[in-house]
């Protein structure tokens, strides 16, 4: 006797949030980022750095700063930052700040050397034209 073919067995939907439009979507593979116009239209997937782990993460929101799994160990919601994250943001731009003003400083100095520099440059003495030669 033959054997009966089983048909194939539906595979579930899966409802899903595109990386790159941040619209619902419904798929049937579950590795899906993107939704099928995206794809089409060539659209990137947006990540970003989260602040602690400095991992990057799917940006879903423009407001999240925390990845979703950081988030969780804090007790966080994404777009909220923890006082260290804060403290260590704050310590960050006083330190480029500080460089900033140190290269623009250094810039100024160097700036000003050159102007008093009175002293022609020294030509290269392998070099000679006919006129130091004393030939024409």
């Amino acid at each position: 006797m033959p054997r009966k073919e089983t048909p194939p067995k539906p595979k579930p939907l899966i409802s899903k949030v595109c990386g790159a439009c941040r619209e619902d979507f419904v798929t049937h593979r579950p590795k899906a980022g993107r939704c099928q116009p995206c794809i089409d239209q060539g659209q990137k997937i947006k990540y970003r750095n989260c602040y602690e782990c400095r991992s990057p993460f799917v940006l879903l929101d423009d407001l999240h700063l925390n990845c979703p799994s950081c988030a969780d160990a804090f007790g966080l919601d994404q777009s909220t930052l923890s006082p260290e994250q804060i403290e260590r943001l704050r310590e960050e731009e006083r330190l480029s700040e500080f460089i900033n003003r140190r290269d623009s400083l250094l810039q100024w100095l160097k700036d000003r050397e050159r102007r008093y520099k009175r002293k022609p440059p020294i030509p290269n003495p392998t070099q000679y034209d006919l006129t130091m030669l004393g030939l024409l």
